[in-house]
């Protein structure tokens, strides 16, 4: 307990402390004139300035030196102090949403990417209607180049930088690289190269540091181009500060003293970005940009404590509509700037950069007409009033996991359980689920443990609305939206405003001609040019309110994918008209989950309503005909109908009930079941369709085998001490010992709920049947099929038999996913080293341990990391059998390698000039320690210290190896791969009969007489795309980030050779 209160009280404090001194100051507040020097207040030139706009990836608000004591970044601090910085700036939660405002200067809601990131699979990027930020400069006479992680798209290739506004571009498309080889991944076995020059695959930049290689390329753009003939725009987005947390060794080391090896990796890539940002000033100084530019740097969302980054003092981290999520780093440096040296207050969005630069660059108000931001150049270079008022920070109809929300507490007029977030003046509403929302201190903080950095207590409101004052409450520790029910009716009918203007969100199934085996093992724009873009043919505006509807073609094409084998219909609609074809299957999406919740759906007859369904205290009854053939899905609030017939025609009436009672959810469902050729396939014969069902039942089990092979982990701990720390595996068992007699009385809850309690032998009361299980002779409670929302602090109450309260444990319960296969990738490096990367695709909190033959790695075996990071190299004379250990809290794998030198030899030896030579060298270059002598040399491998006049290696070799139990290739002896032999036998065979029959019918429907077919009408449905099911586990991506990157090598390896002459000066930071 004393533990407890002590670290409470820290919090406090720091808190505290951190509030007194805070300059607390209204947002759009003028500010007096500083005491430093000013700039020239008249331009140096009638020439428009020369943009450079830097973007970091995932710098959390205390990640740079100015707001951090533990992270050096003296370039930027300088720049900083030098310019404005801006400290009431605000950007989006994650990726996406921030560089597309960024690049259109309109909210998401106005360009459909409201909802999550644009994954590597998905057919969607900018919206073709909107006018890009560089295409208005390339209006004005600009020269645009960009350098770096463009993460807005590239299914057509129309989505590409080049064909938005660039002149140039240099870098990845998709949203995490890693860093030397440039290989990204979507998921096990969907990996990919990403890196391209303008349209083309860069494959020969393998092996460079990303942040080197694209301050090298901004330097180039820079050498090369007038500054007098023409203004540049550069926007140069690195992929640091994201993971996959890599850094070169020598940016490392000044961090060592750093207990927390994220964080210490983390600091490093800072570091190495701040170095990049002086070289590029060095470069704009040399070369005549310097007193006609403008530097802008910006981050693109908060940081993720859980990789090393920090918002402290804010509240929340990236992904969350928290301060942690939505406050940026950003300062605008400049000789141009008429007052210098200070700190803005300004209210700044980053909508307002397209605006402003569009400004700077000498356009008018008519080129940014429409546009969500504003031009805040005069508050940021004077120090005038922001003209901005207010900031949606986003509606996303998409996520709704709150833990209630109705329109009652809406006050009538908004769905509380929609995401949203508004900032108007000094109020900030939330509703919905706001994200993971914890105050995160830094690590170096005297009296806390190393492993606070990294703990997530899960302390998210219980509540669907929240309001803060930010200017007085700027860690967002007081809601008061019960003190001010005013204020939140105000800024919930601005929800309503804006909502009204929101176009459908654009978020598209994953397309399989994306994956990058199909298009030369690299992520490439899939769509051609003469395709049909699904997009373009439905998304289109239709009045100036951008309400559109999604219409139905009647193309033959587009009915065949209204009318498929599983349709899916109303996704956040309160009424829809679903098509399906019979024998198929249709869902409904009711609602994310109908955990305590009830539910009944009825159809409409001649005589009256039905019941067809009735979801009460978790139990699902299925009515009359549909006992067979209907699911009603609690944890993800689907309902689905299986092996549809006409008679299913009519209108569905589903009704979602909260616990009290309350009406959240009503939908009409009008089902029209239709014949189509598309059906065809299906009753055409019924060895075919058993041939079919065949076919998803093995392909089903070999998901679901290959994806739960690490379910049903059992762990256990011994809760009967205060503050113990307890850890399950995701979807496996945690066995907690709660008692030491079965007499105790004892109560087991969570934020005040009791979840299961015992008295007098017997259970009193038990909040999950199946969930909790007492096991009295043995004084242990089991909680079974454990997910994310377990991860809470708990509470177990012992009485005695006057029910006074003996004991009050608190126990904290942490849900990790266990760490899967394990992938060993190794190569060789240009001077002998060989270089060894372990990554696992799935688990939390990954610890690695190495070993070689048995023992942990030396530092005489390591040319740079340890044996406790995922990245290794060895220097030239190692080998032997290399183990690497993956572990976390709740489960441990192991991979092992044979390996061996990489065809360098220590050569030790005097020449016929009596010089001595004792060095490494390629043996296939070695001519100086080389004799005549009739006897053929020994192959053996040297080692260091070996002393021979006559020295041959093993045969050279430059592979790229690797080894894992997840291996891209199918493994012939795997009886899986003999099984999906037999499914790709079964398709063609499916296939060719599936032809005949369609061209049978078709024949036969040719000779029947013109006034039997049946015309299609023409049907509009409101837009709904995304799948139930699909959208469960894309929103526990996305709440996941988002980041791991997986790490895989070409089928045609190149061997990496170090870059020689680069003009960069890369310094040790000190």
């Amino acid at each position: 307990m004393a533990t407890t209160a002590l670290t409470g009280f820290s919090m406090m404090s720091l808190l505290s402390l951190g509030y007194l001194t805070w300059d607390v100051m209204s947002p759009n507040q003028v500010e007096n004139e500083p005491d430093q020097i000013f700039g020239d207040t008249s331009p140096t030139t009638l020439q428009p300035p020369h943009i450079i706009f830097i973007m970091t990836d995932d710098q959390g608000f205390n990640d740079i030196g100015y707001h951090s004591s533990d992270i050096r970044t003296p370039v930027l601090d300088k720049l900083a102090a030098d310019g404005v910085k801006l400290e009431n700036y605000y950007i989006q939660p994650i990726c996406t949403p921030s560089r597309s405002q960024l690049i259109t200067g309109r909210y998401q809601i106005h360009t459909g990417l409201q909802h999550s990131i644009i994954r590597p699979r998905q057919p969607n990027c900018l919206p073709f209607d909107q006018v890009t930020l560089p295409q208005r400069l390339q209006e004005l006479g600009y020269s645009t180049h960009m350098v770096g992680k463009w993460h807005l798209g590239f299914y057509k290739k129309e989505c590409l930088p080049t064909r938005r506004g660039f002149d140039t571009y240099f870098g990845s498309l998709t949203g995490s690289v890693n860093y030397y080889t440039y290989n990204s991944c979507d998921g096990p076995g969907m990996c990919g190269f990403d890196l391209h020059e303008g349209e083309s695959v860069a494959w020969g930049q393998r092996g460079k540091y990303s942040t080197h290689l694209y301050t090298q390329r901004v330097r180039k753009i820079l050498a090369t181009h007038d500054p007098q003939s023409q203004p540049l725009f550069i926007y140069l987005s690195f992929q640091a500060v994201h993971t996959p947390l890599q850094s070169p060794r020598e940016y490392i080391y000044p961090y060592r003293g750093l207990g927390n090896v994220a964080r210490r990796k983390y600091a490093a890539m800072v570091s190495a970005v701040d170095e990049a940002v002086r070289n590029i000033t060095y470069a704009l100084r040399k070369y005549g940009y310097y007193q006609n530019s403008v530097i802008i740097f910006s981050t693109d969302n908060g940081g993720q404590p859980l990789s090393g980054g920090s918002n402290w003092p804010l509240r929340g981290r990236k992904g969350t509509y928290w301060e942690g999520g939505v406050r940026g780093l950003g300062f605008v440096h400049s000789p141009l700037l008429r007052k210098k040296r200070r700190v803005s207050k300004a209210l700044v969005h980053i909508t307002d950069w397209y605006p402003t630069l569009v400004g700077l660059a000498g356009g008018n108000e008519s080129l940014t007409e429409g546009v969500d931001g504003y031009n805040v150049w005069e508050a940021i270079s004077e120090g005038k009033e922001s003209p901005r008022l207010e900031i949606l920070h986003n509606i996303d109809p998409l996520y709704n996991h709150a833990r209630s929300g109705s329109l009652q507490k809406g006050f009538g007029i908004w769905n509380t359980a929609i995401q949203a977030s508004i900032r108007a003046g000094d109020w900030k509403l939330l509703t919905g689920d706001p994200g993971y929302g914890d105050w995160t201190p830094p690590q170096i903080l005297p009296g806390f443990p190393n492993g606070w950095w990294n703990l997530e207590r899960h302390t998210a409101p219980r509540k669907s609305v929240l309001l803060f004052n930010i200017s007085g409450d700027p860690y967002e520790r007081f809601d008061l939206s019960e003190q001010r029910p005013d204020v939140v009716k105000q800024l919930l009918a601005r929800l309503v405003f804006y909502n009204r203007t929101a176009v459908p969100v654009r978020y598209p199934s994953e397309d399989p001609r994306a994956d990058p085996h199909l298009n030369g093992g690299a992520w490439v724009s899939w769509v051609g040019d003469e395709e049909e873009d699904s997009w373009d043919s439905v998304y289109q505006k239709k009045n100036k309110d951008w309400k559109t509807k999604l219409k139905l073609s009647k193309s033959r094409n587009t009915s065949i994918r209204s009318l498929a084998a599983e349709t899916n219909c109303c996704e956040n609609q309160s009424s829809c008209l679903c098509s399906v074809a019979p024998g198929g299957c249709v869902y409904v999406q009711v609602m994310t989950n109908a955990s305590d919740h009830q539910v009944r759906c009825k159809k409409q007859l001649p005589s009256g309503l039905v019941n067809v369904f009735t979801m009460k205290k978790e139990k699902v009854t299925i009515y009359g005909a549909f006992r067979n053939r209907t699911q009603f899905f609690i944890y993800n609030g689907t309902f689905k109908i299986t092996n549809v017939e006409r008679n299913d025609s009519g209108l569905y009436i589903i009704e979602a009930f909260d616990p009290n009672g309350v009406l959240v959810r009503n939908i009409n469902v009008e089902l029209d079941v239709q014949e189509h050729a598309s059906s065809i396939l299906i009753p055409a014969s019924a060895g075919v369709a058993a041939l079919l069902l065949l076919i998803l039942l093995v392909l089903v089990c070999y998901c679901v085998c290959k994806r739960n092979r690490k379910s049903g982990v059992e762990t256990y701990c011994d809760g009967r001490q205060n503050g113990t720390q307890c850890y399950g595996a995701l979807g496996g068992t945690v066995v907690i010992r709660v008692t030491n007699s079965i007499s105790t009385r004892f109560k087991f809850s969570k934020n005040n709920r009791t979840l299961f309690s015992w008295r007098r032998h017997k259970i009193e009361s038990n909040d999950g049947k199946n969930k909790f299980i007492f096991t009295h002779t043995n004084g242990t409670l089991r909680i079974n099929s454990l997910s994310q929302n377990d991860t809470d602090i708990y509470e177990l109450i012992t009485y005695n038999s006057d029910r006074i309260r003996l004991e009050v444990w608190t126990l904290h319960l942490s849900i990790q996913a266990p760490v899967s296969s394990v992938l060993l990738v190794s190569e060789c490096l240009s001077q002998g080293e060989r270089r060894v990367s372990c990554s696992s695709l799935e688990g939390d909190r990954q610890q690695y341990n190495w070993t070689l033959d048995g023992h942990t790695l030396k530092d005489t075996e390591l040319l740079a990391g340890n044996h406790e990071t995922d990245n290794i190299t060895l220097k030239q004379h190692v080998s032997g059998l290399l183990v690497c250990s993956v572990r976390n809290h709740v489960s441990h794998v192991s991979m092992e390698e044979r390996i061996s030198t990489c065809g360098f030899i220590f050569i030790n030896c005097t020449i016929s000039n009596e010089t001595h030579i004792s060095e490494w060298v390629f043996a296939a270059n070695n001519t100086l320690c080389i004799e005549p002598t009739t006897t053929p040399p020994t192959v053996a491998d040297t080692t260091v210290g070996k002393k021979t006049t006559i020295t041959v290696s093993v045969k050279p070799s430059n592979n790229i190896t690797s080894s894992g139990q997840n291996g891209s290739s199918f493994n012939i002896e795997d009886p899986w791969f003999i099984i999906m032999a037999g499914v790709l036998a079964a398709l063609v065979t499916l296939l060719v009969v599936g032809g005949a029959v369609i061209y049978v019918q078709k024949k036969k429907k040719n000779n029947t007489p013109k006034g039997t077919k049946e015309e299609a009408d023409e049907q509009e449905l409101t837009y709904a795309d995304v799948m139930g099911v699909q959208r469960r586990q894309v929103q526990q991506m996305a709440e996941a980030e988002v980041e791991y990157g997986q790490i895989q090598f070409s089928h045609q390896p190149r061997r990496i050779v170090e870059p020689t002459g680069d003009e960069c000066v890369y310094a040790k930071v000190r």
